[in-house]
């Protein structure tokens, strides 16, 4: 009895422990929506540091998961046709900035893309895919990396060196140091539709803004009165929403900025009939899928992911003979 009074009394403190955590932590990120103009919004803007920036790592995750589907039928063809594409990827980047010469980028990119583009660009697609880490320090770059295309795979691990100077590291700071408040904006030109939110969270600013299904609509009418107008009354059309579009912007900010994400998904088919009336063969049918649904996130006040190799580990990498271009 005494040992089941010892447990159940240390069950409680736990619980309790719990419970209060639970507590503390729902009270510390409590979200209360402020009723700000437009304008009052933007306002806030300006009292962001944006040379804070390179204070803690930076950190870019992002995804994609895009279909497209074109198919053609002809009453008569003896043979239709179907332009599949598939792309799926995700990549996620981690830099920190402190310095040029404590700087350090991580970037990880994985994807596939499959499909057939034969009617576009004259030649078949193989399946592609990728799996490969970059890293940056030093003035150097480092790739690991493996890419499959139409069953064959390339394996490489390869060092580049002095490809990074501190000129570009200066490029790169200045352009992470995005200033909003350098931005002119007609407040009275922000459509209706676009649904802006403010809200208050602890010491931090949440800015939302929302682009929903209501602008889709008026999107479908406005394509449909396009191709209405291009062919008349020979073709049809009609726009189907499978699932409700959505795309939502959110920025976190106190004194710097903290995050930014980005959400946005379209799932839609698009149906049109062609009418020949002087040759029935000639009839024809043209069905388009579009399905993407795509994530990124900017997290301003992010760390390092554990795991990454040594410094040591990367220089037994073999040296590459050509050259390695950045891209800025």
């Amino acid at each position: 009895m005494k040992q089941f009074k010892r447990i159940a009394l240390v069950l409680m403190i736990f619980l309790g422990i719990v419970f209060l955590t639970s507590c503390d932590g729902l009270l510390g990120n409590q979200k209360e929506e402020l009723e700000l103009t437009n304008e009052e919004r933007f306002s806030l803007f300006e009292e962001i540091d944006y040379g804070k920036v390179t204070d803690s790592v930076v950190s870019i995750k992002g995804s994609i998961d895009l279909d497209l589907n074109v198919k053609m039928e002809q009453e008569e063809a003896e043979e239709n046709f179907e332009l599949p594409f598939e792309l799926r990827g995700s990549v996620e980047l981690y830099a920190s900035l402190k310095s040029y010469e404590e700087m350090f980028v991580y970037l990880n990119i994985e994807g596939s893309l499959d499909g057939d583009l034969s009617m576009i660009t004259m030649a078949g697609l193989p399946k592609m895919s990728i799996d490969a880490k970059v890293y940056i320090t030093n003035g150097n770059v480092y790739v690991d990396g493996t890419v499959v295309q139409g069953g064959t795979t390339v394996t490489v691990q390869n060092k580049y060196l002095d490809v990074f100077d501190e000129d570009d590291y200066d490029e790169l700071v200045a352009g992470l140091e995005i200033d909003f408040s350098d931005f002119e904006i007609d407040f009275e030109e922000i459509p209706e539709e676009l649904k802006i939110k403010t809200y208050k969270v602890g010491d931090s600013y949440e800015f939302e803004m929302v682009v929903d299904t209501d602008v889709l609509d008026d999107l479908i009418s406005e394509i449909e009165e396009l191709l209405f107008g291009a062919f008349g009354e020979e073709a049809s059309f009609v726009v189907n929403k499978n699932e409700d579009f959505l795309t939502k912007v959110t920025i976190k900010f106190s004194d710097r900025l903290e995050k930014i994400t980005l959400n946005s998904k379209i799932d839609l088919e698009l149906k049109s009939e062609f009418e020949d009336e002087e040759a029935a063969e000639d009839n024809a049918s043209l069905t388009i899928n579009l399905f993407n649904d795509l994530k990124l996130t900017i997290d301003f006040k992010d760390k390092m992911p554990s795991g990454l190799p040594s410094l040591a580990q990367l220089e037994e990498f073999e040296e590459a003979d050509d050259d390695f271009d950045l891209g800025f």
